[in-house]
């Protein structure tokens, strides 16, 4: 699986809290899209390097389970402002995990594209799997980004081609030119290319 991904920070006090790991069957996008409870552990950088370190040590492990562990079993700590995307590909399967507000755009070999989106209201993850030789590209979109592409007007497919076209950078930063009366919005893409494809 080939992976392309860029993240912009937004206006956070704290920095950029949108983190993208990616190793050679995986892509973690992990990102606050607000406040995290005070106190909370371990942060947004931290979820993201224990769910990769869990992907590359169990690579058959059900998603759900990883982001579980990652969170130190503590998910009740973790409003829906924690927001984490997973693509990850096994045994003929891709697998996708969704959790407050990230999506996922889903190029079939016929280049339709559905979008599978998980809501920001608390809950279990949105986890899903297909087989691989059906999937062209999945795109992860932080929940950041998936509100920027909306604000631009662009609906599934039209983000896929432009972020296969132009690269998850420059799509990126015209979502931003897109944005000037709003504060500047975190945002993460991670564009997955599959050899099926």
């Amino acid at each position: 699986m080939e992976i392309n991904s860029a993240t912009h920070p937004g206006d956070a006090p704290r920095g950029n809290e949108d983190v993208v790991i990616a190793g050679s069957r995986f892509a973690v996008l992990v990102n606050a899209a607000g406040p995290l409870r005070p106190g909370t552990r371990p942060p947004v950088s931290e979820v993201c390097a224990r769910l990769a370190a869990g992907l590359i040590e169990c690579p058959d492990a059900p998603l759900d389970t990883l982001l579980g562990e990652a969170l130190g079993g503590a998910e009740a700590d973790y409003p829906s402002a924690l927001c984490v995307a997973v693509a990850r590909t096994r045994e003929g399967k891709v697998d996708l995990l969704l959790r407050g507000g990230t999506a996922a755009l889903i190029q079939f070999p016929n280049l339709t594209v559905n979008e599978m989106l998980h809501s920001r209201y608390p809950g279990r993850p949105l986890a899903g799997s297909l087989p691989v030789s059906e999937v062209r590209r999945v795109c992860l979109l932080s929940e950041g980004a998936h509100r920027l592409a909306g604000r631009c007007g662009w609906n599934g497919r039209e983000v896929l081609d432009r972020v296969a076209a132009e690269g998850p950078d420059a799509l990126l930063a015209k979502m931003r030119a897109a944005e000037p009366a709003h504060p500047p919005t975190g945002a993460s893409v991670a564009l997955c290319s599959l050899s099926s494809g």
